[in-house]
């Protein structure tokens, strides 16, 4: 059985950064791994929660992209 991890990029406006906008990276947590099916589900459900925090805070999101991907680091599509 294949295992997939979660990572994903996420980009909001920053007005004190140089561009006006800042982008960061995240992964789940060291040693979390899904099944394919399960990974696409948590997804989902993992940028969903980050997005709503944020904008609870009052950060406006611009861009959030999430990738499932192998856990030995190729993509899942492959």
């Amino acid at each position: 059985m294949k295992l997939f991890i979660i990572f994903g990029i996420i980009c909001f406006v920053n007005p004190e950064a140089p561009r006006g906008i800042t982008c960061l990276e995240y992964t789940e947590p060291e040693g979390k791994v899904y099944t394919k099916e399960e990974c696409y589900e948590y997804s989902k459900l993992t940028g969903d929660t980050i997005a709503e925090e944020l904008n609870k805070g009052g950060v406006q999101i611009m861009e959030q992209i999430i990738w499932c991907v192998k856990h030995k680091g190729e993509p899942a599509w492959l």
